[in-house]
């Protein structure tokens, strides 16, 4: 299986772990550019959310 994680605007995929349906993953994934308007507070209070998608590499 693999991820796509995605936050505001921007999307990526993590690695493919092979042979397995219960995946676990050591990886950063870094978003560059990242910007958020409004009031700090207000942010804190509702982040933006991180919407993450998983797929089986034999399926998708």
């Amino acid at each position: 299986p693999y991820a796509i994680v995605s936050f505001l605007h921007q999307s990526q995929k993590t690695v493919t772990v092979r042979n397995t349906l219960n995946p676990t993953w050591d990886q950063t994934l870094i978003f560059y550019e990242v910007e958020i308007f409004g009031d700090h507070l207000v942010t804190e209070r509702n982040p933006p959310h991180i919407v993450v998608e998983l797929y089986d590499q034999d399926t998708y």
